[in-house]
C-alpha cells in the first residue's frame, strides 16, 4: 500500500493537469492545478506537524534522562540545542551542571529515522574546564580555566594539551551557518560537548535579527560558564600564610613532573624560574 497518499494525489493531478493541457480541456487544467497546489500545501502542513511532534518528544526524553539522573538535581536554567541532539542545565544550588548528548550520531538534524541514544552526565561547576563561542566550527570568543600555572600541572597537564588539540581557530567570519557553545569539561572519556545554538542553512548576517537573538542566548550562557570558570580559579589560589612551604611543595611537584617525562625540562626550568622569582 502507498504509505504517502499525498504524494500519489499530487501525481494524479499532475496527470490530469497535463492531460487537460494537451486535449485543451482548460477546465480539466486548471482542476489539475488547482488540486496540485491544494495537495503541496498539505504535504507542507504535515511535514510541519511531524517535525514540531519529534521535538516535542525529543526535550520530553530528554527531560527524562535528567529526572531518572539525581534527585539531588534541580534546574534553574536549561536550554535544549536546536537540534535536539544536546541539552545544557544549570543547578545554582547545589551548584552543579547537567549535560546530555546522543551518542549516536545522526547526518541530518530532525529527520525521521534518525537515532537519539541519550546520555547525561553531572559535573560540578569547578569541572567547567573552557566555554567557546563558535560559528561554523571556528570560535569566536574563548575562557579557560586551565593555566600555565604549576598548581594545575598535576590535575591538569593531559586536559591542556587535549584542549590545544580540540580548541578552534579563531574566526572573524560575516555570514554565519551555525552558532555553537563548545564546553571543556573534566572528563577524559567524552572531555567536551558541543551545543548548538541554531542553524542557518544558507547563512546569515550578523546584522539580521535572526542572528542577533541567537547571539544574545549564546552569549548569556557563555557569561554564566566564564563566571564559573573564573570563580574556580579564584578559589584553587594558592594561600599566602607560608609562602616558602609554598614554592618548596611546587618545586618538589615540578621535579617530579620532570623524572616522570610529563613536563619538558624547558617547561620545568621556566616554571623553577617563576617561582623563585
Amino acid at each position: 500500500m502507498y504509505k504517502n497518499p499525498f504524494k500519489m494525489l499530487a501525481l494524479l493531478f499532475i496527470i490530469v493537469s497535463a492531460f487537460g493541457f494537451i486535449a485543451h480541456i482548460e477546465a480539466l487544467s486548471w482542476i489539475g492545478v488547482i488540486g496540485l497546489i491544494i495537495c503541496v500545501c498539505l504535504l507542507i502542513s504535515r511535514d510541519s506537524n511531524n517535525h514540531y511532534k519529534l521535538m516535542n518528544n525529543l526535550e520530553k526524553e530528554i527531560k527524562r534522562q535528567v529526572s531518572l539522573m539525581n534527585k539531588d538535581f534541580t534546574v534553574s536554567q536549561q536550554f535544549f540545542s536546536s537540534d535536539k541532539e544536546t541539552y545544557i542545565a544549570l543547578d545554582e544550588i547545589n551548584k552543579k551542571i547537567c549535560i546530555v548528548y546522543n551518542q549516536s550520531e545522526n547526518t541530518f538534524p530532525l529527520k525521521k529515522g534518525n537515532v537519539y541514544d541519550y546520555k547525561s552526565e553531572l559535573f560540578a561547576f569547578s569541572d567547567i574546564l573552557q566555554s567557546s563561542i563558535l560559528h561554523d566550527e571556528f570560535s569566536v570568543t574563548t575562557v579557560s580555566r586551565v593555566k600555565l600555572d604549576t598548581r594545575y600541572f598535576t590535575e591538569s597537564l593531559e586536559f591542556r594539551r587535549l584542549i590545544n588539540a580540540i580548541t578552534s581557530p579563531t574566526t572573524t567570519v560575516e555570514h554565519v551557518k551555525k552558532v555553537q557553545l563548545q564546553v571543556v569539561v573534566n572528563n577524559m572519556s567524552k572531555a567536551y560537548h558541543r551545543i548548538t545554538f541554531e542553524i542557518f542553512p544558507k547563512g546569515v548576517a550578523k546584522t539580521e535579527v535572526a542572528y542577533t537573538a541567537v547571539e544574545k542566548e549564546v552569549s548569556h550562557w557563555h557569561s554564566l560558564l566564564s563566571y564559573l570558570i573564573k570563580q574556580a580559579d579564584e578559589q584553587q589560589k594558592p594561600s599566602n600564610a607560608s609562602p616558602n612551604s609554598s614554592v618548596a611543595d611546587e618545586l618538589i611537584k615540578l621535579s617530579s613532573l620532570l623524572r616522570n617525562n610529563i613536563i619538558t625540562e624547558e617547561e620545568f626550568n621556566n616554571q623553577k624560574k617563576k617561582l623563585l622569582g
